[in-house]
């Protein structure tokens, strides 16, 4: 990389190679939060799979490449969301009217001979009402 195009009396000056990766990596060291990528690793591991392999794919390939892994992932990961939806067995919870996942609430009480599943229960809302 030329720095200074030389002119009468000067030589042109170029930046070595070296001290160019010095200056590129003292800028990126700022970028990176470790902090930020254990409070992902914490909250979603998925997602911090999906940060990690942005970051090597920028890292030791290029933007483009970078980008194109976290949004394979990414994509991936809403696809397993979809077709294996979370589900729970809903009880009652006593002198209420509400309905709750009876192992976050082990007070709550199923109804004999009834399985309540809260996106059937929906689907069905839907279904009649629509």
């Amino acid at each position: 990389m030329r720095i200074m195009k030389g002119s009468e009396g000067f030589e042109t000056i170029y930046t070595p190679n070296a001290i160019l990766a010095a200056i590129i990596i003292s800028a990126v060291i700022g970028l990176i939060h470790i902090d930020a990528a254990i409070l992902i690793w914490k909250i979603d591991k998925f997602d911090f799979i999906a940060c990690m392999g942005a970051f090597f794919g920028v890292v030791f390939v290029s933007v483009e490449i970078g980008l194109l892994i976290a949004f394979s992932i990414s994509f991936a990961k809403i696809l397993l969301r979809v077709t294996r939806p979370r589900t729970a067995i809903l009880g009652k919870i006593p002198r209420t009217a509400v309905y709750r996942n009876t192992q976050q609430y082990p007070e709550a009480t199923k109804i004999p001979g009834v399985l309540i599943a809260p996106k059937m229960v929906y689907c069905l809302l839907k279904a009649k009402s629509g």
